[in-house]
């Protein structure tokens, strides 16, 4: 279900890189929308946070966002403070152009360090960089995925 398109919605994105070729990466909202995309050919994590994020801008196109991201580089580069390479340089770029006039706010988050949404916005994108490495079937990794957003929409329970 899509919110109001003038309230500022916060999204969480991440990628993930293991030993081979390709990334996965995912965003999500805190009411648990989120999408996840597999870049088979994408060579860094540079490149892979800047595709979680363009995902980002894309998925939840013209409307405010919050993006929240623990890419301190891919955030740097952004905002033109930090050197690109050749392939990063051409999705910030992208990113650029597709929020031109729109109220977009980027924030670092730490990294593993129990932020709800970052945390399952990692696990989203490790879950789809594993389930493509795995071959696993689409019905199965959907249902790994939903499993994985579960915990945004499930109140812990508090230690007696």
């Amino acid at each position: 279900a899509e919110t109001n398109p003038l309230v500022e919605q916060t999204v969480a994105t991440d990628a993930s890189k293991g030993s081979r070729r390709g990334v996965g990466v995912a965003c999500v909202r805190a009411d648990g929308n989120f999408r996840q995309k597999i870049f088979p050919d994408t060579r860094s994590i540079l490149a892979g946070e800047l595709l979680a994020i363009e995902l980002a801008v894309t998925t939840y196109r013209n409307r405010p966002l919050h993006i929240l991201s623990d890419s301190r580089h891919a955030l740097a580069g952004l905002r033109g403070e930090a050197p690109l390479t050749t392939e990063a340089t051409v999705i910030a770029d992208r990113i650029r152009h597709r929020t031109r006039g729109l109220p977009i706010r980027y924030s670092w988050v730490r990294g593993h360090s129990g932020h709800p949404l970052n945390e399952v916005a990692d696990r989203l994108a490790v879950a789809a960089r594993r389930a493509h490495e795995a071959q696993v079937p689409s019905a199965a990794r959907q249902t790994i995925a939903t499993n994985i957003v579960a915990s945004l929409l499930t109140p812990t329970s508090a230690a007696a």
